[in-house]
């Protein structure tokens, strides 16, 4: 292939993405996108195989002894915090394709609400599609984190569930926004209150089950497996730290769900889909600096026509003073002027009231 050719071929593939970005951003705004995805979503959810396998332990737990299979890595484990044992205990009275065609309903709906226009794309994506299909939670946590900056309360779920991926929280204290951080730490306290009042013992084992996984594909492990990156946790929390800490001192939220991901207790490949939380986050960043940037030209072109007013409100007769020896002829010839000057120049507005005045001392 040419240069030419290929020129050609690369500027017709930025135009057919530009009028695909186009369309899809046209029915975004119209609601039809959304609702075209999540009524694709529903019938997946609904003739999908019953065979998720984190969906799976989520309802095959047992509320009278929640954790007996709680080994990372084993068929429904149940690792999560008793609160959760308590949410979902109503849950696993369902028939379990009921239960399974709502959970990926709710999961599919997240993914449509946090990527809008990528959704068929992300689905694409080994990690995406593995979270859609396997039913773990990534994509709750990722709008956990999102919905985090507006309203706190919802880092309970990731508090409660993952626990280190709460790292995150670091963002309201470096930028010393202690009201928010206090809702957050508040949120999950009286959670984690309620639940220990109607089972206290089962805190108890979940403490186990944390001090028992702490080594479990992560923490002392490195390498990495068909599902999982195994690097150590104690590396890869400090890093995340780092990344939450430049992005809350740079105005970068998209870094928390980054941070998030990098601080899971265990990098499962499908762990990945938690970083889909960035693209809201960048949306956000784009209309704020959008908006910020429409208010600066406003705000300088209204700076503009105020010198510009101001130069000919203060300096215009003094100019034309000296040009014109001080004869600044009638009212009606200084409004010409004037209109002159804004309209053109300030030279032309000083030729023309000279131009007067010497008719005025012929006359």
């Amino acid at each position: 292939m040419t240069r030419g050719s290929w020129s050609s071929a690369v500027t017709s593939a930025r135009l057919w993405f530009g009028s695909l970005r186009t369309a899809l951003g046209r029915l975004e705004t119209s609601g039809a996108l959304p609702a075209a995805l999540l009524a694709a979503g529903l019938v997946y959810a609904l003739i999908r195989p019953p065979d998720a396998y984190d969906a799976h332990a989520y309802w095959a737990m047992d509320p009278s002894d929640p954790y007996r299979n709680a080994s990372a890595g084993r068929a429904d484990a149940f690792l999560y915090s008793p609160v959760w044992v308590q949410a979902f205990s109503p849950l696993t009275h369902l028939p379990f394709p009921v239960f399974i065609a709502g959970w990926t309903f709710l999961l599919f709906a997240t993914l449509v609400w946090l990527a809008r226009g990528w959704t068929v794309a992300l689905l694409l994506v080994p990690a995406v599609a593995s979270e859609v299909g396997s039913g773990n939670i990534h994509l709750l946590l990722a709008a956990a984190i999102v919905l985090g900056f507006r309203w706190p309360w919802t880092w309970s779920l990731v508090l409660l569930t993952k626990v280190t991926p709460g790292i995150g929280l670091l963002w309201f204290v470096v930028r010393r926004e202690w009201r928010e951080l206090a809702i957050a730490l508040g949120a999950t306290a009286a959670l984690a209150g309620i639940s220990f009042i109607v089972a206290p013992g089962l805190w108890g084992q979940w403490l186990d089950v944390l001090r028992s996984n702490s080594g479990s594909g992560g923490a002392t492990d490195f390498g990495l497996t068909p599902s999982a990156i195994l690097v150590p946790l104690a590396i890869r929390l400090p890093v995340a730290a780092a990344i939450v800490v430049w992005g809350a001192r740079t105005s970068r939220r998209w870094t928390v769900p980054v941070s998030a991901f990098v601080a899971l207790p265990i990098l499962w490949i499908l762990g990945a889909s938690l970083l889909v939380g960035v693209l809201p986050l960048l949306r956000e960043a784009r209309a704020g600096g959008s908006a910020r940037a429409g208010g600066s030209a406003r705000a300088g072109g209204s700076a503009a026509g105020a010198t510009d007013r101001t130069l000919a409100n203060h300096h215009l007769p003094s100019v034309i003073r000296l040009e014109c020896g001080g004869r600044v002829g009638s009212g009606a010839r200084f409004s010409r002027i004037l209109a002159g000057w804004l309209d053109s120049s300030c030279r032309a507005g000083i030729a023309a009231l000279c131009e007067l005045d010497r008719d005025r001392v012929v006359a």
